[in-house]
């Protein structure tokens, strides 16, 4: 079984929601697990500060001492995957980041089985559809998750009726900045 943890954004913030959602990431991993953070969604030279914040935060939300928690390459991405038994996908430009990960084939058959976190733009690949808040318009993700997805929502009814149009077969999810859902597949 995968374990989903979709994030509404804003994972730099700290409050309880935001600790939760860290604290989702390693429950249950065993010893020396390793989990990946995923920068693709940024620009490169923004990895490093994203990676050593996003550690510093599951490592701050964790009772396990024993993480093994390591930035994602480009270079041997697909090899990083199938060694990790949790992944982050941090949130950016979703778009990029959708692009960046259609280069790896494997990419949806790899993660199966793993804690898989994604955070507005890491959440929206996941999904078959989703609303992009910054170029305002509805794209279709890797349909790993069967649902529509909506992040850093403030309650717009538009956005509600505008995936409306698209079908309902697929669940709607919709995450306010800091707010997490958890699906189990």
């Amino acid at each position: 079984m995968t374990k989903y943890i979709l994030h509404g954004g804003y994972m730099k913030v700290d409050n309880a929601l935001n600790r939760g959602f860290f604290n989702e990431i390693s429950k249950g991993l065993k010893e020396k697990a390793k989990i990946l953070i995923i920068c693709f969604a940024r620009k490169e030279n923004e990895y490093k500060e994203i990676f050593e914040r996003d550690k510093k935060n599951i490592l701050n939300n964790t009772d396990s001492k024993t993480l093994q928690i390591s930035s994602a390459s480009k270079d041997n991405f697909i090899e990083q995957l199938k060694e990790s038994d949790a992944i982050l996908i941090e949130g950016g430009d979703a778009r990029q980041l959708l692009e960046t990960l259609k280069q790896y084939l494997d990419f949806k058959e790899v993660i199966e089985g793993k804690v898989i976190a994604g955070s507005s733009a890491g959440a929206y690949v996941l999904s078959k559809y989703f609303y992009s808040n910054t170029e305002d318009k509805i794209f279709e993700g890797f349909g790993i998750l069967p649902i529509r997805t909506i992040c850093h929502y403030n309650g717009e009814q538009e956005l509600i009726n505008r995936m409306d149009k698209y079908p309902k077969e697929f669940r709607l999810i919709v995450l306010k900045d800091y707010e997490y859902e958890i699906i189990n597949q």
